[in-house]
């Protein structure tokens, strides 16, 4: 699929996130890190990578903040000026957060993690397919931060950014599994893996 066409399935999804009404958004939030927190891979992991989620992505900030304080550390992307690149640093629901050049919380004073010390990786995206394709925002964030990620990459998600096909080419990093409100799509990657 060439540029353009990727482009314009974006708009496409931006589309009909923006058309969403935020009560279902927060009622499939909800839903969403109900399946997140039963999830076997996730439930026995003592470090989860994840995200502070953009306005219309899905929000799982409560069960970020449920397992930090059950002892399991989180990290989160943040933008690191010196290397101009984002990086994993570790959050606490306490801590202090700014808003990132690009619009993405992350911690004020970031402390750096090690991404190997996470057992799994919450990605969010604007589409994904069954197969673990992710179309994300265009910038390449989450593709840099999975390039050297060899923990559990799950994708998250609401029902209608789940579509038919994603388009991928040889940057884009797949996923081991992509989670909806309603299902768990596991592929052929999550073969090797001790879960589902």
């Amino acid at each position: 699929m060439s540029a353009t066409a990727k482009e314009t399935l974006r708009q496409e999804m931006r589309r009909r996130r923006a058309n969403a009404a935020p009560a279902v958004l927060h009622a499939f939030s909800r839903s969403l890190a109900g399946r997140l927190r039963d999830l076997p891979a996730l439930r026995d992991a003592p470090c989860i990578a994840a995200f502070l989620a953009m306005p219309r992505e899905p929000n799982l900030d409560a069960l970020l903040a449920e397992w930090a304080g059950a002892g399991k550390q989180i990290l989160v992307p943040v933008l690191d000026p010196a290397q101009d690149a984002y990086r994993l640093a570790h959050w606490r629901p306490e801590g202090v957060l700014c808003t990132g050049p690009h619009g993405i919380r992350e911690p004020a004073a970031p402390v750096w993690a090690n991404p190997r010390d996470a057992q799994a990786m919450l990605v969010p995206g604007l589409a994904f397919d069954r197969h673990g394709n992710r179309l994300g925002h265009g910038g390449g964030v989450f593709d840099r931060l999975l390039a050297g990620f060899d923990g559990i990459r799950l994708g998250v998600c609401f029902p209608f950014q789940l579509i038919d096909r994603v388009p991928a080419n040889e940057q884009d990093q797949p996923m081991h599994a992509v989670l909806t409100p309603e299902a768990d799509y596991w592929t052929e990657r999550a073969t090797h893996l001790s879960y589902p």
